[in-house]
């Protein structure tokens, strides 16, 4: 069964391949990869992509670590966004008030900043995807210009950790970037994959030290684990670890949510949208 999501972004492209397949290439683009847009439009005077949002959505996303010996926040190098103007403002706000957001939780921390700074930070998110459209249903489904967003759509920011727990990589999909991490984090070894306590487990064999520690990759973040599964197994260096594959919710997270409020299709915004496809 397709998520709810999923059954919104269908909808939205069947309508605008539908209603405007006669004049662009109307594309489902993005599709369940967050970091895409969700449609793709090549018309005659160039291509630009159209995202889809539901009235209760969230956007935006980006890793921020708290750091207890400096004081301030740390822009994950890993981020698949760029370090935006509007991202700064945000970290800033927050270094001024550490102790109020650094112990973050599963319960999210209403970030209080102007949300001018948080509409700039849809427009510097999407404007680098050329997302030139959004897409989403009120009472109709609507289309309307990104310059628009303001006034389709009510935003909050927020800082949140969602804790749900850890896996066991699979080797088919994840043995690469794991070794993709282990390259980029300069760290030697090797990984193994081998039967523990019923379950096959992925186990670094190494001499660094790296109980606890976490690798941001691409897709996942990994952890290092000496627990009683790693513990089991004969040492081919000075330490073994369990990874563990990560949700990839677990990392703290600003975030923004959304929450339609213009429910009905504007003319002019809809002519906006014919025009790009001229």
């Amino acid at each position: 069964m397709a998520k709810a999501w999923e059954e919104l972004e269908n909808k939205c492209f069947e309508h605008v391949k539908t209603s405007f397949g006669h004049a662009a290439v109307i594309e489902a683009y993005g599709k369940a990869d967050s970091t895409k847009a969700d449609i793709r439009v090549a018309a005659p005077s160039g291509d630009f992509f159209v995202e889809v949002k539901a009235k209760s959505s969230q956007c935006c996303q980006f890793v921020l670590f708290p750091d207890d010996e400096t004081g301030s926040f740390e822009f994950s190098d890993r981020n698949k966004v760029p370090l935006t103007p509007s991202c700064q403002k945000i970290i800033d706000h927050m270094n001024q008030n550490y102790d109020k957001y650094s112990r973050v939780g599963k319960k999210p921390i209403p970030i209080n900043v102007e949300s001018s700074v948080f509409y700039g930070l849809v427009d510097e998110f999407y404007s680098a995807k050329n997302v030139k459209c959004f897409m989403t249903e009120g009472e109709e489904i609507m289309i309307f210009p990104a310059a628009k967003f303001p006034e389709y759509f009510e935003i909050a920011g927020f800082y949140r950790r969602k804790n749900s727990g850890s896996s066991e990589p699979n080797e088919a999909k994840n043995h690469a970037e794991i070794i993709q991490g282990l390259a980029d984090y300069g760290i030697e070894g090797d990984v193994v994959y081998q039967s523990v306590s019923g379950k096959i487990r992925c186990l670094l064999h190494t001499d660094a030290k790296l109980d606890g520690q976490r690798m941001m990759c691409d897709e996942y973040t990994y952890q290092f684990k000496d627990n009683p599964h790693s513990q089991k197994v004969t040492k081919q260096k000075q330490h073994v670890f369990e990874v563990r594959r990560l949700s990839n919710t677990s990392n703290p997270n600003v975030i923004c949510q959304l929450t339609l409020k213009k429910h009905q299709q504007d003319k002019d915004d809809l002519a906006a949208f014919e025009a790009l496809l001229k």
